[in-house]
């Protein structure tokens, strides 16, 4: 952008309709794995983040192609401020039916 563009361009989001034909419904694999941790191994993902993604790996052993993670979810077991106790979640997608429909 230049210093003299006073009003950017802006994108504007649009309504887009759905040919549902097109669409196969069907289901994906999915697994969610949890690990429970103190709050003071939370600083240390080294010493748990193997272990939760070995879950993760032992769930999809015989078919590996192709997998989606999230990211860790950390969150507090109760809603208590200083809470000590954590849960730590992975979802994971087996997503190979996809990749064979769409030839990747």
């Amino acid at each position: 952008m230049t210093k003299n563009m006073i009003n950017p361009p802006v994108l504007v989001p649009t309504a887009v309709r759905i040919n549902e034909e097109k669409i196969e419904k069907g289901t994906l694999n999915v697994e969610v794995k949890r690990l429970n941790l103190k709050k003071d191994d939370l600083n240390q993902p080294q010493r748990w983040i193997k272990k939760l993604f070995r879950k993760v790996e032992n769930s999809f052993i015989t078919k590996m192609e192709a997998i989606a993670l999230t990211g860790p979810i950390v969150r507090p077991k109760t809603s208590d401020i200083d809470c000590e106790d954590f849960t730590v979640t992975v979802v994971a997608v087996d997503v190979s039916p996809v990749f064979v429909k769409e030839g990747l």
